[in-house]
């Protein structure tokens, strides 16, 4: 099962590369990273650094847009692999590697 979550992750890491490009070159570095035994975490890098606390507000507010995207796409294709109750995690860094924000969903 760990097998099959790295190969998970690394899948959707792959599919995050494609997509690299429409950041416009805010973020360094986007990383997909499985979390045993049953979640995988979007890891943002900025690449210019962000003062500890600015964006805070805008990213409580946009909770609900990741909660939507994980209940109907990222859960329901976790299960369909075999993975009970899944989770997703997303975590915003500056590029020392402080974390800026950081949320973990699961289904309701």
């Amino acid at each position: 099962h760990r097998a099959d979550l790295r190969r998970y992750a690394a899948q959707v890491q792959r599919a995050v590369k494609k997509l690299m490009g429409t950041f416009n070159g805010v973020y360094s570095k986007v990383r997909v990273v499985p979390v045993d035994p049953n979640g995988i975490e979007y890891v943002y890098v900025f690449a210019e650094p962000k003062v500890a606390g600015s964006g805070t507000k805008e990213m409580d507010a946009y909770k609900p847009t990741l909660q939507t995207l994980f209940e109907t796409a990222i859960a329901p294709e976790m299960e369909h692999l075999g993975f009970s109750n899944p989770t997703a995690t997303w975590t915003y860094k500056n590029p020392d590697g402080s974390v800026l924000w950081t949320h973990t969903f699961s289904q309701r």
